[in-house]
């Protein structure tokens, strides 16, 4: 057996009776508690195939727990269906569409490595799943590229425009600073 796996047996065998049980206290069914603590070794596999052993398991694997225990009660909310005339589009003030316009040539200034999930997602409006599997990247690489894009888009805008924003701290209008 290689290092890896007799850590994931270890695991198991320490650790897998309090989890469950931890986990039972706290959904109301036994299926979802064995799907959760399947997630979480799945958590630990990934960390095992990425060299990151964790160095106090017991305590990371509650906080693994913990975490999965959330993430499953934030997935199964139902949804809440809007009433029609709560539908209805708020017209964008001048300043967003204007700026909407504009941006795309900054965001073409982006490293291509920004650029790419930051189109397909911000502006062609996929979810980052579908960019992650477009690019054939992770869901949490993904994430990161689009969260560094928007900070250098940011910073570049930043650079060439002033922004105005209302009370409420939405943009209300800008102004493009001239080179001189």
């Amino acid at each position: 057996m290689n290092k890896k796996s007799d850590y994931l047996e270890i695991a198991w065998r320490e650790y897998n009776r309090k989890l469950l049980s931890f986990i039972c206290l706290r959904v109301n069914s036994t299926e979802d508690a064995e799907d959760i603590l399947a997630d979480v070794y799945v958590k630990l596999a990934r960390q095992t195939e990425l060299k990151r052993i964790p160095q106090k398991l017991p305590n990371w694997l509650f906080s693994v727990t913990k975490n999965t225990i959330i993430d499953f009660y934030r997935a199964s909310k139902p949804m809440v269906a809007v009433q029609e005339d709560l539908q209805e589009e708020v017209p964008e003030p001048q300043a967003i569409s204007t700026l909407s316009e504009c941006i795309r040539p900054i965001i073409e200034e982006l490293p291509e490595t920004f650029r790419l999930p930051i189109l397909l997602s911000e502006i062609h409006g996929k979810k980052q799943k579908t960019v992650a599997e477009e690019l054939g990247l992770s869901l949490p690489a993904v994430k990161s590229r689009i969260l560094r894009g928007r900070k250098k888009l940011k910073d570049l805008m930043a650079k060439r425009c002033t922004f105005y924003h209302d009370e409420n701290g939405q943009l209300v209008d800008y102004k493009e600073i001239s080179e001189g």
